[in-house]
């Protein structure tokens, strides 16, 4: 679903400020979160700024995943390959769609959109997918 900026209302200030920050010199991968109580418009406030054009400019490869409360490594990782458009990956194993989705961003200046984690353990079970390869890319 694309939101476009006049669907949304209140959020103009914080997507100046992210944006901001994902156009930051910094050659090193980073990764930031955008938290807040349920309801308070994160999602939208990510996906608006996933779709903009100056965003599409600066990360020509971007996915987004759905994460939840109910963590699904597998899903998640052949969720980020579609988003990649990469696919032939459903019979792999998480390991190895793991090594798949470092594949396919290893190179690329990318933007990855994790939404909706909900513990510290889904992190440290999935920011190896990640290579840092020193281009500005960026995941929250």
């Amino acid at each position: 679903m694309d939101v476009e900026e006049e669907d949304v209302v209140g959020l103009v200030n914080e997507s100046d400020i992210v944006i901001q920050q994902l156009q930051k010199d910094d050659v090193r991968l980073n990764f930031a979160s955008i938290v807040g109580m349920g309801g308070l418009g994160k999602t939208t406030l990510a996906r608006k700024i996933y779709n903009k054009d100056n965003v599409k400019r600066i990360f020509p490869c971007r996915a987004w995943g759905n994460v939840s409360n109910d963590y699904r490594p597998k899903e998640l990782f052949q969720s980020l390959l579609r988003s990649l458009n990469l696919s032939g990956f459903e019979n792999l194993s998480e390991e190895d769609l793991k090594k798949e989705v470092v594949k396919g961003l290893k190179g690329k200046t990318y933007l990855i959109v994790l939404d909706d984690i909900w513990e510290t353990r889904v992190w440290d079970d999935i920011k190896g997918a990640f290579p840092d390869d020193n281009i500005g890319s960026r995941v929250y």
